[in-house]
């Protein structure tokens, strides 16, 4: 049978000697205290703080218009064109 052991900052324990968090998210602010593994608060909120600037910084991309604005229409296009007129677009402006 494998044993299972958890390594925080260099140091080893076999796992089923611990108490863990049920919680894995803030995995990286796990310390030991005796057969305990604690969540160092001071990580924990890093940990956080970083998750919801990433968080918003996704929903900010997304909010975001995609490709610049068409000078013939005003609207947002791919930029692409096509057909024989693709060349001429907008230079008699």
């Amino acid at each position: 049978m494998a044993q299972t052991f958890i390594n925080i900052d260099g140091a080893v324990a076999l796992a089923a000697s611990l108490t863990v968090p049920q919680d894995r998210t803030f995995r990286g602010a796990w310390q030991f205290s005796g057969d305990v593994v604690e969540i160092d608060m001071a990580k924990a909120r890093d940990i956080h703080r970083d998750a919801c600037v990433q968080s918003a910084a996704r929903a900010l991309t997304r909010s975001m218009p995609s490709g610049p604005r068409c000078r013939d229409c005003g609207h947002r296009h791919s930029g692409k064109r096509s057909g024989p007129e693709a060349g001429a677009a907008g230079r008699d402006r």
